[in-house]
């Protein structure tokens, strides 16, 4: 039994800092692109390279943040259509742009 309880516990700590790693709000500016966590930390926050869509579903989003390129996944489920569309548009018109220009 104390292996089950503690094999439960890390898996609900696990669970939980994950939880605390996703992003609660995202900011979409002209050249920039922000994920702020709930506790208002800033998780991505950086400038917009481009994107890659496939179909309606995802956007893997390419930002450029102190030098490093990051890649992050957006789930068309996610947000609102509205948001999300505004935020595909965005990706669109950045891609093409090549870091450090």
């Amino acid at each position: 039994m104390p292996p089950t309880l503690a094999l439960g516990a890390a898996g609900l700590l696990a669970f939980q800092a994950w939880r605390r790693a996703q992003p609660a709000f995202i900011e979409i500016g002209t050249d920039r692109f922000a994920a702020i966590a709930r506790t208002g930390a800033y998780l991505i926050d950086g400038r917009l390279l481009g994107a890659s869509q496939w179909g309606a579903a995802l956007l893997a989003l390419a930002v450029e943040q102190g030098g490093c390129r990051k890649t992050l996944l957006v789930a068309a489920d996610s947000l609102d259509t509205e948001t999300f569309r505004i935020l595909a548009v965005s990706a669109r018109s950045a891609s093409g742009r090549v870091s450090g220009s």
